[in-house]
């Protein structure tokens, strides 16, 4: 069995095949104007596969729907390709995608939907078995997935026990940020892959209260990856 975990992002989309990390971002998110890794690019590059491409250039309404579904396309070839070069083949293709979350703005949320959809779309004609996890599942999935349940009873007159999912600060999952999650695979240990190993060893370098990209999609992505691979 293959198993995908996929974070879709206009500025940076993470996905990990099999255990393998991939980034697809902006030049300019990766690269210094001198041509060097940015920060957190050149700490990650040894675990991670980077596919860069240029920001969507466009003059007018009419030229920006065109331009960014060129690119959107382009980007989503790329993804396909790493896919078909990391799977065993004859196997079945097991996905978790990220769902989309409406507090974005607006125009973000339209953009994030169009490439979402086409995302998906693409992974259908590939055969993929696809699960769309909401942001909000997630949360909780990652909580669940690193920590006991905490069993409490609860009831008078038909006392039955309650199962709360919570990290070891006492956090509910389903008030995780992104830093709890980032936590929760740290802390994980039954993980033991490159990603884990990754994040384990930046620990003492990075600001939890901010995850900073691609750190923050391949962590989505890999929690994913996780995810799908406890369904039976």
């Amino acid at each position: 069995m293959n198993y995908i975990g996929i974070d879709p992002s206009i500025t940076s989309t993470g996905m990990i095949i099999n255990g393998k990390a991939f980034n697809y971002s902006y030049n300019s998110a990766g690269y210094t104007k001198k041509g060097d890794y940015t920060k957190w690019y050149e700490m990650a590059k040894n675990v991670v596969e980077f596919r860069f491409h240029d920001k969507a250039s466009f003059k007018n309404y009419q030229d920006e729907q065109v331009v960014k579904l060129d690119l959107y396309r382009s980007v989503i070839e790329n993804i396909v390709d790493d896919i078909e070069n990391n799977i065993t083949e004859g196997e079945d293709i097991k996905v978790a995608i990220e769902g989309y979350s409406y507090s974005s703005s607006a125009g973000n949320l339209i953009d994030l939907v169009l490439f979402g959809s086409l995302v998906r779309d693409r992974l259908m004609e590939m055969g993929c078995e696809i699960t769309v996890l909401p942001p909000t599942t997630l949360k909780l999935e990652s909580c669940k997935m690193t920590y006991p349940p905490i069993e409490v009873m609860e009831g008078k007159r038909k006392p039955k026990i309650v199962l709360y999912h919570k990290n070891n600060d006492g956090i509910s999952g389903g008030n995780f940020t992104k830093k709890e999650m980032y936590i929760s695979v740290v802390e994980n240990t039954e993980w033991k892959d490159g990603w884990k190993k990754h994040l384990e060893n930046i620990r003492g370098d990075i600001n939890t209260q901010k995850i900073p990209k691609p750190h923050e999609d391949i962590t989505d992505a890999y929690l994913l990856y996780q995810y799908i691979k406890t369904l039976k």
